[in-house]
Order: structure tokens, then C-alpha cells, then sequence
């Protein structure tokens, strides 16, 4: 694990989803979750609990 996934994991948490952390980071939607991804996998655990409309 990295600064920078563990960066992109406190914006999603802060901002409840992942498009706005996203904007916020200045990459796509689709990035900050296939990192988030790789995070769950190598650690074993789900991060987030995920919702159509939130993630927390």
C-alpha cells in the first residue's frame, strides 16, 4: 500500500463517493476505484461499504 492509494482512499471516504473524489484528485472515476480495488484485494478486507448513491 502507498501514500498515494491511502490519499485516494481518505478522499473518498471524506467526500462519501468516488466521483467527487475523483474531481478532487483530478483523475477518473474509474481510477480511484480500480485503486481502491487493488487495496481490498491486497489487504483481504473491503474498505468501503458501497451504495448506489454512497460509499462510506
Amino acid at each position: 500500500m502507498d501514500l498515494y492509494s491511502m490519499h485516494l482512499f481518505e478522499l473518498v471516504a471524506t467526500q462519501g463517493g468516488f466521483t467527487r473524489a475523483a474531481e478532487l484528485a483530478g483523475i477518473s472515476q474509474s481510477a480511484v476505484t480500480r485503486q481502491i480495488q487493488g487495496m481490498e484485494h491486497r489487504l483481504g478486507v473491503t474498505l468501503l461499504e458501497r451504495t448506489t448513491r454512497r460509499s462510506r
